[in-house]
């Protein structure tokens, strides 16, 4: 397995607020999941649910075969993006283990 380098996150910002982001989501072991139209659909369910839990704006997003792209932008101060993207780092081993499963 390959071993990816962790991105540092700026110290002094708290990701909280009227912010928005471009990320990058991979799915475990880059498998190809979102080759499968119910991860994808499965997929945005839970987009759907996360971003109306934490506040976000989902602005576009971009499935390819093993990742996921996402622009999100925060709807209010208390739009919490560590906690939206600590649930969105779920989905691609989610929906990996749900492929694997039915293979």
């Amino acid at each position: 397995m390959t071993k990816y380098k962790k991105r540092i996150r700026l110290k002094s910002f708290d990701y909280k607020g009227l912010y928005g982001y471009f990320i990058t989501l991979w799915s475990y072991n880059k498998m190809q999941v979102f080759l499968n139209r119910q991860a994808v659909e499965m997929c945005l369910s839970m987009i759907k649910e996360y971003s109306e839990k934490y506040k976000f704006w989902v602005w576009a997003y971009c499935f390819m075969p093993d990742h996921l792209h996402l622009l999100v932008e925060g709807n209010n101060e208390y739009s919490d993006f560590k906690k939206f993207i600590s649930h969105g780092k779920r989905i691609g081993l989610r929906e990996s283990r749900l492929i694997r499963l039915e293979s």
